[in-house]
């Protein structure tokens, strides 16, 4: 996957994340029974992310996307 298709998919996935979130104001909670919602801080390569899930910040690698080690 050439360099410019995996930055397009990592903007997409930080996108749908931001405004699947947009709306909650409460830094973290549920809307169905073991969902928690959360916000991307960070983009590190093209299977790991940062998000913000209430007060903490959670580690989330992407299972079965084989990308190259940016870090």
């Amino acid at each position: 996957m050439s360099r410019v298709r995996l930055l397009a998919l990592l903007v997409v996935l930080a996108g749908a994340a931001y405004t699947a979130t947009a709306g909650d104001d409460s830094g973290g909670s549920s809307d169905r029974e073991g969902t928690r919602l959360g916000r991307v801080v960070r983009v590190v390569d093209g299977d790991t992310i940062h998000v913000q899930v209430g007060g903490t910040r959670e580690t989330v690698r992407y299972i079965g996307v084989d990308t190259p080690e940016s870090v």
